[in-house]
């Protein structure tokens, strides 16, 4: 074996790069796969001579007098259809775990149309065309290393970690600029930062919203002072929220102690320090990732 022969020989171990509790989920997100697979594939095998059965049985009736008294119950057809669901279903599974997990953007469509069979144009209108890809894509079974492949792939290179807050920081970043005039919509003095435009008011009900560019920017505060959006104290769920009661919401933590909501549409972030302010502008807002 020469030396490129070698190279090519090497596998990588992709469960190696996630921790081993997202193992544990994508295992048994597979075993339930696995299990339904059979399960479907035994079904249509029963419904199939359910139906044989029955037809047999009405063969000597006038044919518009046939009864069909299993109906949907044992539809082959929809169980067929199923079965060629359950595999891109089951990718969206794993994906959804790790994007849910990590908070991570990832793109399912560019991953499922990666792993199975390419899907025919709409337009295409030959049903040998369809039938052919209907049969493969019963065919198919999906092992998750594979969707990890994918999802690792679209990292860029970066660890899950690594790639949520570089997108975070992205989305307060264009939270924080209007792309037309090219300039910042917020100012900082001392430890107050204040946003243009960051919440919405009507003298009814809950009265204050913010806008969902303010709320990315609220996640960052969340990223800012935990390490990690999966902590999701009490004051910044009201704030991301559908819509709230209170004017000045008080989150009193480390770093950040309340956030103020007024008429014309501006937000105060009041941080406990200067400092933190500053260092949030620096890295959140004008970071452009």
């Amino acid at each position: 074996m020469n030396l490129l022969e070698k190279f090519n020989a090497v596998t990588v171990d992709v469960t190696a790069k996630v921790s081993e509790a997202d193992n544990k989920i994508c295992r048994s997100l597979q075993k339930t796969y696995d299990t339904a697979c059979v399960s479907l594939k035994r079904l249509i095998e029963v419904a199939q001579e359910a139906v044989d059965i029955q037809n047999r049985d009405a063969a000597e009736l006038p044919e518009y007098h046939r009864p069909d008294y299993l109906g949907d119950a044992c539809s082959v057809s929809d169980i067929h259809s199923r079965l060629q669901k359950v595999h891109g279903i089951f990718i969206s599974n794993v994906i959804s775990w790790f994007r849910y997990n990590y908070k991570v953007d990832l793109d399912t469509d560019v991953i499922r149309d990666a792993i199975l069979p390419e899907k025919p144009d709409r337009w295409n209108y030959d049903q040998n065309t369809w039938q052919q890809y209907e049969t493969d894509l019963e065919k198919v079974h999906v092992r998750y290393e594979d969707v990890l492949e994918h999802i690792i792939a679209q990292l860029d290179g970066f660890s899950f970690e690594e790639k949520a807050l570089n997108e975070l920081k992205a989305k307060c970043h264009e939270a924080a600029y209007n792309t037309y005039r090219h300039e910042a919509t917020y100012n900082q003095k001392k430890a107050v930062i204040s946003l243009e435009y960051g919440c919405t008011y009507r003298d009814w009900g809950n009265p204050w919203r913010l806008t969902e560019a303010a709320k990315n920017i609220v996640k960052g505060l969340i990223m800012y002072e935990y390490g990690s959006i999966v902590v999701m104290p009490h004051p910044y769920t009201v704030l991301l929220g559908y819509d709230f009661l209170q004017q000045i919401v008080e989150v009193n933590t480390t770093k950040v102690a309340s956030v103020k909501c007024f008429k014309n549409n501006r937000l105060d972030i009041r941080f406990t320090k200067e400092e933190y302010a500053r260092e949030f502008v620096e890295t959140f807002l004008e970071t452009n990732v």
